[in-house]
């Protein structure tokens, strides 16, 4: 019996999957899977799993505060997104952007980012990221000392 090997897209979306799954644990491995995913999404030359791929990546290096290269990915993620017409992908990139804003003492740019995706994440039902989302501006909210908001989105 010969064991099928999965095609280079389903590839990319079980390194992705694991990647998003580890994180929490083993962040460096998420790292690693979701360059690998990159690399064959840039192989591949698709557009959506490139833009995908990207804006994990540039999450996980705004956890692990390289700022400047979550910010690139999450740019270059962001044009891929609106060409394909993905609002969520768009939402996703920006929760990047926002978190880079947030913890650089920037709170107005991640709270603009943060409205943005929530709007986005509640038009699609998209709950899991719109918790993501109401816990960062619940964060934005307590730097600013605003109870009340704070209280509201935790």
């Amino acid at each position: 019996m010969k064991l099928s090997v999965p095609d280079d897209k389903e590839r990319v979306l079980s390194l992705l999957e694991e990647a998003y799954a580890c994180r929490a644990n083993n962040l460096n491995k998420s790292t690693t899977l979701a360059k690998e995913a990159l690399a064959i999404s840039r192989k591949m030359d698709d557009v959506a799993l490139l833009a995908k791929s990207l804006s994990q990546l540039a999450l996980f290096s705004m956890i692990q505060g390289e700022y400047e290269q979550a910010l690139s990915m999450s740019a270059e993620a962001i044009n891929y997104f609106e060409g394909l017409n993905d609002e969520v992908g768009i939402a996703n990139a920006k929760y990047n952007i926002a978190g880079v804003y947030y913890k650089t003492d920037n709170y107005h740019l991640g709270l603009v980012n943060l409205i943005d995706c929530i709007n986005t994440y509640r038009k699609y039902n998209d709950y899991h990221n719109l918790a993501r989302a109401h816990k960062s501006l619940g964060t934005v909210y307590d730097y600013f000392g605003d109870e009340k908001k704070l209280h509201k989105n935790l």
